[in-house]
Parts: structure tokens; sequence; C-alpha cells
């Protein structure tokens, strides 16, 4: 059911039941319980790993979240373990949406350096808020980088990825 615009009361009006379940009742389960959300926990059997310095999808199949939203704005989340595959390299995470509006711009929303003298493994969240979205079925996914130093990789041998989705 849509949100029904509240009406201005005037003194003296007579209220029907029609009037209190669409202004009362009817949008507070609009708020309360219409909105969407969907969550993805992948444990695969192999670690993804990129070369490249611009974004890509970290898996293209099984790491999508589909939000069907009502309204314009949506929160999306994920957590990893992530780490550069090369010593002063880094690893990079970012939400896309729909294939072209990126939630953290060119450098992404979260990252780690990998110190000179060796790897360091991070538990990172990316938080991605996407706002003037039209009312409709979006796609939303993961996407990581390397820093062009080298590598980036996202572990998932046996560790969870855990996206997750709503409707703000």
């Amino acid at each position: 059911m849509p949100w029904t615009q509240p009406i201005t009361w005037t003194p003296a009006q007579v209220v029907a039941a029609s009037d209190l379940n669409a202004q009362m009742r009817d949008n507070l389960l609009y708020l309360l319980a219409s909105r969407p959300i969907a969550a993805v926990n992948r444990v695969g059997a192999a670690d993804y790993t990129t070369a490249s310095g611009s974004f890509v999808d970290v898996d293209a199949s099984n790491l999508i979240l589909t939000l069907t939203l009502n309204g314009s704005r949506a929160l999306v989340v994920a957590t990893a373990l992530i780490v550069g595959t090369v010593a002063g390299g880094g690893c990079f995470l970012d939400w896309i949406v729909d294939g072209t509006t990126r939630a953290g711009g060119s450098a992404g929303l979260v990252g780690t350096a990998v110190p000179t003298s060796g790897l360091s493994i991070h538990a990172a969240t990316a938080i991605g808020l996407f706002t003037g979205l039209a009312a409709g079925a979006h796609s939303f996914k993961l996407q990581y980088r390397g820093n062009g130093t080298g590598g980036a990789t996202v572990y998932n041998n046996g560790l969870p990825i855990t996206l997750f989705g709503l409707e703000i």
C-alpha cells in the first residue's frame, strides 16, 4: 500500500473510519512493514583477487542485492576481510547501483594500505547511501580495486562476505 499524504484536520470535521484507516493504520504499516530488505551471506571455496586499479565487481553472479524500492533511498552494507596482495599495495571497496552510480566515488568507501614490510589483513565494512533513486527494482553490487601498485583480495575461502540492504 502506498503512503497517503496526511491531511490537515479542521474543527468539527466528521472523521470516517476510512479516514482514520488511511491516515493512521495504513501510513504506519507503510512506515513499519513495507520497506524492502535484502541480505546475502556468501561463504565460497576461493578468494576473490583482482589486479585492476579500477573498480570491478567482486562477484557479478553471487554478490548482488536486489531491492524493489517504494521510495528513493537505500542503505547498503558489506562486511569482508580484505588485503592488498603486495607490499605497498591496497584493497578498496565500494558499492555501485544499476551499474552506473557509485557510492564512494573514485576512492571508494573503505580501503586498506599494506605496509612495505608485509601484508595485513583487515576487517572492512563498506556502507553506501544512495538517494534520488526511482521507485522500482535496483541492483546493488559490491566492487573492489587495487591501488595500482599490486592486486587486491577479498577473502571468501571458507570466510563469509555479508551484504545487507534496506530502503530508508
